[in-house]
C-alpha cells in the first residue's frame, strides 16, 4: 500500500511457518487456486504482524480508488480477478453437502465481552444436551486414560462450539473429532506443562535442599522455597493462559499446529493482555457456575469456557463464510 507496487517480491503468508518472498499477484494465484484460503495471514517484509489476505486487499483497493485521480488511473490496483476472493459481498459457492442448520443459524462476529458471553451462551444453552454428554464423555475417558485423550478431547469441544457458531447441528459423539489434532493438542499441554515446571524448579530445589538440611534449618527451606516460588508460578500461569487464549480454537479450526497455534495466539493478545486476562477469569467464573450446584451444573456450566472463546476468536480470527455473510449484510 501507500502507493507500493503489489508485484515487487516481499510478500510472505503463513502456512505452519512463513513462506516466500512472492509478488502479491502469485498470491492471489494460490487463493483463485484453492491452495491458500482468503484468511491467511499474509505480511509484507519489515510489517510487525500478519493481517488475512482479504483485509490487505480491501485496502490495496481502497488505496487504489483514493490516487486514481491523482495519476490518471496509472496506479497499483488490487491484483486481478482479486475482488472473486477479496470482497464478500459475492455469492457463497454452494457446499458439496448442505449443512443442517441448527438454532438461529450461523453467528457472526461482534465486539465486546457482553455479546461474547452472549453468543457463548446461545452457543451451549440453545442446545445443551450435547454439550452435557460430550462434557461427561470427556471428563470418563480422560480419568480412564490415565489423562491421554483430555487434550484431544478437549480440541473436540472446541470444535463443536465453532460448528455452533457457524449454524450447524453438533452431537456429543463429535468431541471425538479432536483426535484429529491428537499430536497438536498433546504438543500444546507439553509445552504449557514444561514452563510451568521450569517455573517450579525453584519451589523443588527449595524442597530438596530442605532433605538435606537438619531439622532446625528445614522448616526455614521450606517457608523461603515457597515465599519464592508461589508468586512466581501464579505469574507464568497467567502468562501462560493470555498467550494460549486462542491456540485451542486455532488448533480445532485446523490452522494451526502446537508451536505455531500459541505464536499466532500470542500476536493477537499480547497488546491487549490485560483485557485478555480480564476474559479469562469471568469465563472462568462463568466455567465453574455448576459446580455449586452438587458439581452436576458443571457439566452445563463447563462448556461455556470454550463457547465464549469461540465467540472472541471468530471476531480476531473471522471465517471466510463470516466474512461473507457480514459483507451481504453492509451490502444490503
Amino acid at each position: 500500500m501507500n502507493g507500493e507496487s503489489p508485484d515487487e517480491r516481499k510478500w510472505y503468508y503463513y502456512l505452519d511457518q512463513a513462506q516466500g518472498p512472492y509478488c502479491w499477484g502469485e498470491i492471489q494465484a494460490l487463493i483463485g487456486a484453492g491452495d491458500l484460503t482468503p484468511d491467511v495471514l499474509v505480511a509484507r517484509a519489515g510489517d510487525t504482524e500478519w493481517r488475512p489476505a482479504y483485509e490487505v486487499a480491501h485496502e490495496m483497493e481502497r488505496t487504489a480508488e483514493t490516487l486514481s485521480p491523482l495519476r490518471g488511473g496509472e496506479v497499483p490496483t488490487a491484483p486481478p480477478q482479486a475482488a472473486e476472493w477479496a470482497y464478500p459481498s459475492i455469492e457463497p459457492k454452494p457446499e458439496a453437502e448442505p449443512k443442517e442448520a441448527a438454532h438461529g443459524g450461523a453467528m457472526q462476529p461482534e465486539f465486546g465481552i457482553g455479546r461474547w458471553i452472549s453468543q457463548g451462551w446461545e452457543i451451549v444453552i440453545g442446545d445443551p444436551w450435547p454439550f452435557v454428554g460430550a462434557t461427561l464423555l470427556w471428563v470418563l475417558i480422560s480419568q480412564l486414560s490415565l489423562g491421554i485423550c483430555g487434550p484431544p478431547m478437549q480440541v473436540g469441544l472446541f470444535m463443536m462450539c465453532l460448528r455452533r457458531y457457524e449454524g450447524e447441528r453438533v452431537g456429543a459423539a463429535q468431541v471425538f473429532d479432536g483426535f484429529r489434532y491428537f499430536w497438536s493438542s498433546w504438543g500444546l499441554s507439553l509445552l504449557m506443562g514444561m514452563i510451568m515446571l521450569t517455573a517450579a524448579l525453584p519451589a523443588a530445589i527449595a524442597f530438596i535442599i530442605a532433605e538435606l538440611a537438619n531439622h532446625a534449618d528445614r522448616e526455614l527451606v521450606i517457608l523461603l522455597g515457597t515465599v519464592v516460588s508461589v508468586p512466581v508460578l501464579v505469574v507464568v500461569w497467567v502468562v501462560i493462559a493470555v498467550a494460549t487464549f486462542f491456540s485451542w480454537a486455532l488448533i480445532a479450526d485446523g490452522r494451526a499446529g502446537a508451536m505455531n497455534a500459541l505464536e499466532m495466539s500470542w500476536a493477537k493478545v499480547r497488546r491487549n493482555s490485560w483485557s485478555f486476562l480480564g476474559m479469562i477469569l469471568v469465563f472462568g467464573m462463568l466455567a465453574n457456575l455448576g459446580s455449586s450446584v452438587l458439581y452436576v451444573g458443571w457439566l452445563i456450566s463447563y462448556p461455556l469456557w470454550p463457547a465464549c472463546t469461540v465467540a472472541v476468536y471468530r471476531y480476531y480470527f473471522p471465517s471466510q463464510s463470516s466474512v461473507r455473510a457480514s459483507g451481504n449484510a453492509a451490502s444490503n
